[in-house]
């Protein structure tokens, strides 16, 4: 009698062991599956902002390029504009200039 009790005993205890055995690997799969979860969401996440922050650094230089482009456009015709009205005001003197090179030949 007191061997079939502790025999029922070590069978309980087996029993006991075993679940709490499965319920650990139960917790652990979970877990495991949880943080890889977690990994993929953190990595999706970082990607979306560096894919946001790659295209407002495009936007950026793209303005910036613009913005560029149109102060040198401007400054070429500011020189163009100089250049045109210094051959308006010499081209007189330049006329007499040749006229009295040519003449003076």
């Amino acid at each position: 009698m007191i061997l079939d009790n502790m025999l029922k005993e070590i069978l309980r205890a087996e029993r006991e062991a075993k679940a709490f055995a499965d319920e650990a690997e139960r917790y652990k799969i979970q877990i495991t599956q949880e943080i890889e979860a977690e990994k993929n969401r953190i990595k999706e996440e970082k990607a979306a902002q560096a894919k946001s922050e790659a295209e407002r650094l495009r936007l950026e230089h793209k303005q910036s390029v613009a913005d560029s482009m149109k102060a040198d456009a401007a400054e070429s015709e500011a020189e163009i504009s100089r250049l045109r009205s210094l051959a308006k005001d010499m081209s007189a003197q330049w006329e007499d200039e040749i006229f009295r090179r040519t003449v003076s030949v």
